[in-house]
């Protein structure tokens, strides 16, 4: 099956950097969260001294791992939707393009096919331009959906 019978295809495209901006100011929030906590409890345990003391610093440590391993995975997830984003709008340009190209290619005269063969076409569409990856925070859209 060529691209020109493939189906649309199926994608939250204004969702997904929607999702992708939230997922990494979550990130964001969580590394701020941590931060602050950090601090905080610098200063509770510049008095917080002897087995409990060193029981609190062993969960801030824990605690601050945890909090750093899961922002960086939400701003993952957020770069991951982008990607996907983009795959799909690239996707579905080359659906686009090889559907009006079939068009024209059916429309065309039997003289028009002959002169094409030996002087070659020229009214076929330009390729799509590759959508780049929206890139954080923002992850604005870098291209749209071409239409004929």
């Amino acid at each position: 099956m060529g691209l020109s019978a493939a189906p649309d295809v199926q994608f939250d495209y204004v969702g997904s950097l929607l999702l992708a901006r939230k997922l990494y100011a979550l990130g964001e929030e969580v590394d701020e969260m941590m931060s602050n906590r950090t601090t905080h409890s610098y200063t509770a345990l510049t008095d917080w001294l002897g087995p409990f003391g060193r029981e609190f610093r062993e969960r801030i440590s824990s605690e601050r791992t945890q909090a750093t391993a899961i922002a960086s995975q939400l701003r993952e997830g957020a770069r991951q939707w982008a990607s996907r984003w983009a795959e799909a709008m690239n996707e579905q340009n080359s659906i686009n393009h090889a559907r009006e190209t079939k068009r024209i290619e059916d429309d065309r005269s039997g003289w028009d096919n002959f002169t094409g063969d030996l002087f070659g076409h020229d009214d076929l569409p330009p390729s799509p331009n590759t959508i780049d990856v929206p890139t954080e925070p923002n992850f604005y859209a870098t291209g749209t959906l071409k239409r004929y």
